[in-house]
């Protein structure tokens, strides 16, 4: 999850719903897509499908 549009390298925005967090909070998704990070070796890898949640002010990624 991310609350950053601009780091988005793709976005599809008819992707709309609702996350909801443990705490039983819940946020409004405004989109999916990829996000391009740069690891520590200086190789560059996609993150896919991650959310649009303009109301995050931290990114989560959660591997499972």
């Amino acid at each position: 999850m991310c609350g950053m549009k601009e780091a988005f390298v793709d976005i599809d925005e008819s992707y709309k719903g609702n996350i909801t967090f443990g705490d039983l909070s819940q946020k409004p998704v405004e989109g999916r897509g990829r996000i391009l990070i740069k690891l520590k070796n200086g190789e560059q890898k996609f993150i896919s499908e991650v959310f649009n949640i303009p109301d995050m002010k931290n990114n989560i990624l959660s591997l499972g």
